[in-house]
Parts: structure tokens; sequence; C-alpha cells
């Protein structure tokens, strides 16, 4: 009797943490118009599955959605996570790139975007996420630290002092730099 209760406690328990996120578990097809990308996990900086390339439209097998966007689908490749609207997050106080590489030109006329709700839609496996803005879309790091150098400094192409000055030869003034 007392191994019983406890069974049907811990079944309850169980069951409670586990479908909290969930809104829809039944296996079911929708129909997807757009192109989209498939993630191994329900985040935008997980693995890209489709070798990193976007499915296109197409009727999806939906074993999965939660309430934050993400559907888990079944394809070729077994089970796929996909977010056809992006998350919205708040972030500020961070540069934005027109690529995810820190010498890419950065946007919003070169000054951070102050703290703000971001609609997310994609993202790399190092850290970079690919939001929305009034540009379009762009790039930004937040995992990425800021640092400042207080000097005039030269910067090279090559990790050697024999190699190519980088910015044209002309040395860098002081500034933050993101690493």
């Amino acid at each position: 009797m007392f191994k019983k209760s406890i069974g049907i406690l811990l079944f309850f328990i169980l069951s409670i943490s586990t479908f909290g996120m969930v809104t829809h578990a039944a296996n079911s097809s929708e129909y997807v118009n757009q192109s989209f990308y498939g993630y191994k996990e329900p985040s935008f900086n997980s693995a890209k599955t489709n070798g990193g390339s976007e499915y296109g439209a197409q009727n999806v097998g939906v074993v999965e959605k939660r309430d934050n966007g993400w559907w888990k689908i079944e394809t070729w490749e077994g089970p796929v996570w996909i977010n056809l609207n992006g998350e919205e997050r708040v972030m500020g106080d961070f540069y934005a790139y027109d690529e995810p590489s820190f010498s890419s030109k950065v946007a919003n006329a070169g000054t951070k975007y102050g703290r703000q709700t971001f609609r997310i839609v994609d993202g790399t496996t190092d850290g970079w996420l690919k939001f929305k803005t009034w540009e379009g879309e762009k790039w930004m790091n937040p995992t990425a630290e800021q640092i400042t150098v207080n000097k005039t400094i030269y910067a090279y192409n090559e990790p050697s002092f024999n190699a190519t000055k980088a910015n044209y030869g002309a040395p860098y003034t002081p500034q933050n730099w993101g690493v």
C-alpha cells in the first residue's frame, strides 16, 4: 500500500514537471508556408540540421509544440526543432553587426542599441544571434566581452609583427573592442 502511494505521488510530480512547458503533444500534420531552419535543440545557438540549409515550405509532422514558439517535428534526420516566428527577448547595450563577426560593419549608425525587446530569428553555435531591426536583420553576440584599450595601437592581419598592418596601416585610437 505504501509503495503504491509513493509510486502514484512520484508519477504525479513527474507528470507536472514534464508537461509544464508543452502546449501540444499530439502528433499532427501542419503546413509551413515559409522556409525555415531546423535545430538539434530548442535554441537558436544549437547546431543546425539539414546540413545547415533551410527546409522549404512543406507539410511537417508536429510531435510537440511549446508555448515559446518552438516545435519539434519529424524529418528524415529524426526529430528536429523549429521556430517559425522567432523569440522575443529583452536585451540592450550592445553593438549590432551586418554579419556574425566583430570585423563586420557595425549597424545602427555605429551606436549601441539600448535596452529593448528584440525578435531573435536565427543564431550560430558560437553565440551569435540574428534579430530584426529597423535596418533589417542584424547580428549580435550577447556573450562577448568588451575591453577598453586606452591608447593608440596598431593591429595586424596575421598573428605576427611581420604581417601586414590592419586598418590600411593606420593606428586605432582608444576604443572598446569586442572579444
